[in-house]
């Protein structure tokens, strides 16, 4: 039947289960147009077990988490025919970032280079003075 709902499916398999035939049609009806929206549209309350205590927590609706697979899998495709007709913007971009990812390396390659060298000239100059300060019982004076 082209013209089911969603409601009369659900009792035509309800139907066809052990047991099904120990409540009327109507009722079966009523009790299926009540749990639908209740089981797609209320927030769901979950139980966590795994701790010493057990935790409840309010879920979103079964409707979003539906619809936002959906709608990441709409998404997905809508970004990738969007960036291949779009490939020199996209291009453009992605330099820009690895232009200045790639600059902040080599700065900071460079920065922990000349500090490297600034510490063997200090350690250099220091080596006598720490020298001299042990023979006084001073502490020495690290970089």
């Amino acid at each position: 039947m082209k013209n089911e709902t969603i409601v009369d499916r659900v009792v035509e398999r309800l139907k066809a289960q052990p047991l099904g035939d120990l409540i009327t049609e109507e009722d079966l009806h009523e009790i299926v147009k009540q749990a639908i929206p209740k089981v797609f549209f209320e927030r769901r309350k979950v139980i966590d077990r795994s701790g010493y205590n057990s935790t409840e927590k309010e879920i979103e609706p079964a409707i979003v988490e539906v619809m936002r697979d959906l709608l990441q899998d709409s998404a997905k495709q809508f970004l990738k025919v969007w960036m291949t007709e779009n490939a020199e913007l996209v291009a453009g971009h992605w330099k820009k970032v690895i232009d200045t990812g790639l600059l902040t390396y080599v700065q900071k390659m460079q920065d922990e280079a000349a500090t490297r060298q600034v510490k063997e000239v200090l350690n250099v100059l220091l080596k006598p003075m720490n020298e001299e300060r042990m023979r006084q019982g001073l502490p020495h004076i690290y970089l």
